[in-house]
């Protein structure tokens, strides 16, 4: 009997065991998951986002595994981007977003962004690769952007009440995500970013040659025009129906003829109207004062013309034909134009390109600083601008190394400092704005006519907020400008559309994406 008590005692003890164990290995299992909730490690192991190419014999090779974390990531922003405009909100992002196309074309609001945000993806890492075959890695500044970009959201998130960055970043970003996520996946943008411009400014340039041949090819793509116009306007009836083109043609007509037998524009369009003041009791208004043309309008260029009134009537202004003075008529399906080309050339404005580099006064925006405490932080700027320098040279590349090394500025980063198409307008004050003196002789430094590229110029700020480096490249006509922006675009769109020969794609595992969204 002993012997059975024993034995009982033994199996209700291994039973007892045993659901302890279970229930250890339960809340093991409960305090693993949620760490692994709450680190965000799946999101950031699993992918979320594959970018593959196809190659012509079905082939398929793998760009780059993009993680659900950094997916999600994008997602954010570009949702953030349509709520703003009041595309989509939360409530509706799994919303079917047109329910009259097949079921299987059918999308929601989630895969639609999902779909934009793995476009995004898949053109950065096909940048990113391009960027290798250039060796561009030596000249980034990504990391120090992304430095500057998570300084300016640990301002934001003190600002906004959250008692850490790390509470900020996951309010905003889901659970999980941490300050280096943040680092990191804004260092990958920012380096994106940066080698395009890289590209737009150094690589994919034209040259002078290149500029003059693409003016003589078709100079009406340069060429900017003063006119007359007038458009005499069609009716409809009731049901829709145009009235009366007969007679715009006909008015249009008799300005024409009055204009090339010698009459002002502005005269000849006024004495058809007037012949009904009824009607036209309107339109007339515009033409009672003598010192005011509403026919005449400058500066169009062919796309503006297009634009603003039609193809047919941007022909007969830049047409090779079009003698100034003379007037023509353009009938179209709701109405009649009446115009003359008055001059046509090109804009020989001089316009300046050139790189900046800011120091940030750290203790500019404290209201507790002295005036002492600024002005020493200003000269240490100045010492460190002078310093800085003296380590570039004519070579714009060593400019734009710095800017990347040392801007406290981020979006200087991005564009190495380079801006273009300046005018000396934009330095000088005028009725509506004043410009500051620091303004004024600046402007003055720029467009000095001895001006040489590789010139530096150091500027400390009116307010002591900053010291700014300036970094002269070039002053040329307006129209050079525009045919230079004009054919880099289209290398770089050439460029661009190389990257995808290989016609890439991308795998997106939605359900995955939603259910690590949390």
């Amino acid at each position: 009997m002993a012997s059975g008590k024993v034995k009982k005692a033994s199996a209700t003890k291994a039973k007892i065991n045993l659901i302890k164990g279970l229930v250890i290995t339960v809340l093991l299992i409960c305090v693993v998951g949620f760490f692994v909730y709450i680190s965000g490690i799946l999101p950031r192991l699993v992918t979320g986002v594959k970018v593959v190419e196809t190659a012509a014999d079905g082939t398929q090779t793998t760009v780059e595994n993009v993680s659900a974390m950094e997916t999600n990531y994008h997602f954010v922003e570009v949702f953030g981007m349509y709520s703003m405009y009041g595309m989509v909100s939360n409530d509706k992002l799994d919303e079917v977003m047109d329910a009259t196309v097949p079921a299987e074309e059918q999308q929601t609001y989630r895969e639609y962004i999902y779909d934009t945000a793995a476009e995004e993806l898949m053109n950065a890492a096909l940048v990113r690769r391009s960027a290798k075959d250039y060796d561009y890695e030596a000249h980034s500044g990504a990391a120090r952007y992304a430095q500057l970009q998570m300084d300016a959201m640990r301002a934001t998130a003190e600002n906004s009440g959250y008692p850490s960055f790390s509470q900020y970043m996951q309010a905003v970003y889901g659970t999980g995500f941490s300050a280096n996520d943040y680092r990191t996946f804004t260092e990958r943008e920012g380096f994106v970013n940066e080698f395009e411009n890289y590209m737009r400014q150094f690589i994919l340039v034209p040259s002078t040659e290149e500029i003059q041949a693409a003016y003589n090819n078709d100079p009406t793509v340069y060429e900017r025009a003063d006119l007359n116009y007038y458009f005499f306007a069609a009716g409809t009836d009731d049901d829709g129906n145009i009235t009366g083109l007969d007679k715009t043609v006909s008015d249009a007509t008799a300005v024409m003829n009055a204009v090339n037998r010698g009459k002002a524009f502005k005269d000849a369009v006024k004495t058809i109207l007037e012949r009904d003041r009824v009607a036209n009791e309107n339109a007339l208004v515009s033409f009672s004062d003598d010192t005011v043309d509403p026919t005449f309008v400058s500066g169009y260029t062919k796309e503006t013309a297009e634009y603003q009134f039609k193809e047919e009537v941007a022909n007969v202004i830049f047409g090779e034909d079009t003698v100034p003075g003379e007037a023509q008529i353009v009938e179209l399906d709701n109405g009649t134009y009446v115009v003359s080309l008055v001059n046509r050339s090109v804009d020989e404005t001089p316009t300046v390109s050139y790189r900046t580099l800011t120091l940030a006064n750290p203790v500019s925006g404290n209201s507790e600083a002295t005036p002492e405490q600024i002005a020493a932080e200003i000269a240490d700027l100045q010492a460190q601008a002078t310093k800085i320098s003296g380590e570039v040279t004519a070579d714009p590349i060593t400019f734009a190394d710095a800017v990347k090394k040392y801007s406290t500025n981020a979006s200087e980063i991005l564009t190495a400092g380079y801006i273009s198409g300046d005018k000396l307008e934009g330095y000088q004050s005028s009725g509506e704005e004043e410009v500051s003196q620091v303004q004024a002789d600046l402007g003055a430094w720029l467009f000095d006519e001895s001006r040489a590229a590789g010139d530096i110029k150091i500027v400390t700020a009116e307010d002591n907020s900053n010291v700014t480096i300036y970094y002269f490249e070039s002053l040329t006509p307006a129209w050079m400008n525009t045919a230079r922006d004009q054919i880099t675009t289209a290398l770089v769109n050439g460029w661009s559309e190389d990257l995808k020969a290989n016609t890439p794609s991308t795998v997106i595992h939605y359900n995955l994406l939603k259910t690590l969204l949390y």
